[in-house]
C-alpha cells in the first residue's frame, strides 16, 4: 500500500506526461505512456472512492496546467493591468476541468471493474467536458493522436470514440502488465502500433484557388490607433497582389470598423481583389446588439452573406449571467464585468458564386465537432480566427490540430485564415497542404482540395460513438459482477 499523497504525486507526473502528446511537443508515445501508468496505478493499487477521486485529480491537474499554459497569455496582452490574474486563471482552469477526471476516478471504484470501468468513466466525463457548460472539448485525448493513423478513425466514431478506444488500449497495456501476460501484451502493443502507423493518403485538387491572408498583427498593436491602419493596409496589399485567385480570406476582426460603417473599406477590399468575391471578419451591430460576424463581399464592396458566430466565448466574448445579474437589480456588477456580444442563429452554409457551398466557422466554432450542421453537405469550410489571444505557440498549434479533425470527422476540406497563424489549406484527411507559418505577415496562394465522401460521422455525428459507450457500460457492468461472483465461488 502506497500513501495517498505519493499516489497523487505519482499521477501528477503521469499527467504531465500525457500533455506532452499535445502540440506543440506533438508526442502521442508520450501520450499513451502516460494513459497507460495511469490505468497501471488502478490495476494495482485498492483504492476507495474518495482516493481514486483525488489520484484522478492529480492526473488531470497535471494535463490541463501544462496542455492548457497558454491560458495565461490573454493577461499579458494588457500585462499591468491584468497579469496578475494569469497564475490563478492557469490554476483555476487545470484544477477546475480535473474535477471531471476526480468524477472518472470515483465512477471507476464504485463501478468495481478495474482499468475497463476507468476506460469507460474516463470517456464519460471527456464527453461531458465537451458539451456540458457551453463546453470545452480542447485537448481531448484524440487530439494527440492527429499526426497518428489512429486519426483516420475520427471519419467513423469521431473523438468521442476514438477517446473510448484509446482508453481501452490503454487498460488493455496496463492489465497486461500487471499480470506479467507477455504474449497478451505483445499482442494489443501490436495492434496498438498496427493502429498509428500513418497512412498515406492524397486528395484531389479542386479547380478552387484560394488566396490566405495573415497580417500578423500582436493583440496589443490590433487595436492600438497607430498601427491599426498599417494592419489594414498590410492586408489590401496582399489581397492586391498578382495572381489569379477564385476567393481571398482574410483572418477574423481583420476589419477595423464595423460592418455597417465599412463601406469605403470594403469597396476598397474589393477593388483590390479584382471584384472577386472576399470573406472577412468584422464586428456587427444590429440595433443594441454586437455581433462577431463574416462577410461575404462580392463586386463594388457589396454584402452578399453575412454569418455571425453563434458559439461564444465565455468570458471573451460574453459575461455568463449578465443578464441575470441585471434582473437582480445588479446592474452596476453587471456592467463592470463588461458587455456580451449575442450569438448568431447557427451553423449555415453560404453559397459563393465561382467557388460553390461554403460552411463558416469563426474561430472557438473550430474545436466543436458536434456542432458542424448543415442540410445541404458544402464543398469546403472556412474558419477565420485570431489565435493572437493564444500567444506564440502552445495555444495556436493545439487550435489547428482541433482544425484537422474536423476536416477528417467531415471529409471536407478546410481553408483556414489565421491573423498570427497558423494560415493554412487542410485536406480532408486532416494533412496541412500549404501553411503560413506563426508570426509571419504574408499571403498565400494555394488549390483547395476535393470533398471526399461522407463517412459515418459526417453523417450520424456522435451516434455510433455513444452506441459503442453503452454497450462498453453494459459489458462493464456484466464483467464487474461475473468477477465478484467469481471470487465469492473461490472464497467458498
Amino acid at each position: 500500500m502506497m500513501p495517498v499523497w505519493r499516489l497523487c504525486l505519482i499521477a501528477f507526473g503521469l499527467g504531465l506526461l500525457m500533455a506532452i502528446g499535445q502540440a506543440p511537443f506533438s508526442q502521442p508515445v508520450a501520450m499513451g505512456l502516460g494513459l497507460v501508468g495511469i490505468f497501471y496505478l488502478y490495476e494495482q493499487t485498492t483504492l476507495s472512492g474518495r482516493t481514486g477521486a483525488f489520484v484522478m485529480w492529480s492526473a488531470g491537474a497535471g494535463y490541463f496546467v501544462l496542455g492548457l499554459r497558454w491560458i495565461v497569455e490573454p493577461f499579458f496582452v494588457d500585462a499591468a493591468t491584468h497579469g496578475w490574474m494569469a497564475p490563478f486563471a492557469l490554476a483555476a482552469m487545470g484544477g477546475g476541468l480535473a474535477l471531471f477526471w476526480a468524477l472518472a476516478g470515483w465512477g471507476a471504484v464504485r463501478l468495481r471493474a478495474g482499468t475497463y470501468g476507468l476506460a469507460v468513466t474516463l470517456t464519460i466525463v471527456e464527453l461531458l467536458r465537451a458539451t456540458i457548460l457551453t463546453g470545452f472539448p480542447w485537448n481531448s485525448l484524440a487530439q494527440a493522436m492527429i499526426d497518428t493513423g489512429f486519426a483516420g478513425l475520427l471519419a467513423y466514431v469521431g473523438p468521442h470514440g476514438l477517446t473510448l478506444l484509446i482508453c481501452v488500449l490503454a487498460a488493455e497495456v496496463a492489465r497486461g502488465l500487471a499480470a506479467r501476460a507477455i504474449v497478451r501484451l505483445g499482442v494489443v502493443v501490436v495492434a496498438c502500433i498496427a493502429l498509428a502507423w500513418p497512412v498515406g493518403h492524397v486528395a484531389e485538387p479542386s479547380e478552387t484557388i484560394v488566396r490566405l491572408i495573415q497580417p500578423n498583427a500582436p493583440q496589443d498593436q490590433k487595436w492600438d490607433t497607430e498601427f491599426v491602419q498599417t494592419f489594414f493596409d498590410r492586408q489590401v496589399g496582399y489581397t492586391a497582389a498578382e495572381g489569379d485567385v477564385d476567393l481571398t480570406v482574410w483572418p477574423e476582426t481583420s476589419v477595423p470598423f464595423l460592418m455597417d460603417q465599412a463601406g469605403g473599406a470594403f469597396a476598397r477590399i474589393s477593388a483590390a481583389a479584382d471584384g472577386r468575391p472576399v470573406i472577412v471578419g468584422a464586428q456587427r451591430a444590429q440595433g443594441s446588439e454586437y455581433f462577431n460576424a463574416a462577410a461575404v463581399l462580392g463586386a463594388e464592396g457589396t454584402i452578399d452573406a453575412i454569418y455571425d458566430k453563434q458559439h461564444l466565448v465565455p468570458f471573451g466574448e460574453y459575461i455568463p449571467l449578465h443578464s441575470v445579474l441585471g434582473r437582480m437589480g445588479l446592474s452596476a456588477l453587471a456592467n463592470v464585468l463588461g458587455g456580451n456580444f449575442s450569438a448568431g442563429e447557427g451553423a449555415q452554409s453560404v453559397t459563393i458564386d465561382g467557388i460553390g457551398r461554403t460552411l463558416v466557422l469563426i474561430c472557438y466554432e473550430g474545436i466543436f465537432a458536434e456542432e458542424i450542421r448543415y442540410e445541404t453537405r458544402p464543398d469546403m469550410m472556412v474558419l477565420i480566427t485570431n489565435d493572437a489571444w493564444f500567444g506564440g505557440g502552445a495555444g495556436p498549434l493545439q487550435h489547428l490540430a482541433q482544425a484537422r479533425m474536423r476536416t477528417i470527422e467531415q471529409g471536407l476540406p478546410m481553408v483556414r485564415a489565421a491573423n498570427t497563424g497558423v494560415s493554412a489549406v487542410i485536406d480532408p484527411y486532416g494533412q496541412i497542404t500549404a501553411q503560413i507559418g506563426l508570426d509571419e505577415a504574408g499571403y498565400l496562394d494555394a488549390v483547395v482540395p476535393r470533398a471526399i465522401a461522407p463517412m459515418l460521422y459526417a453523417r450520424f455525428g456522435d451516434v455510433p460513438a455513444i452506441i459503442a459507450l453503452i454497450c462498453a457500460i453494459f459489458a462493464t457492468i456484466l464483467w464487474s459482477k461475473a468477477k465478484r461472483v467469481d471470487r465469492n465461488q473461490k472464497g467458498a
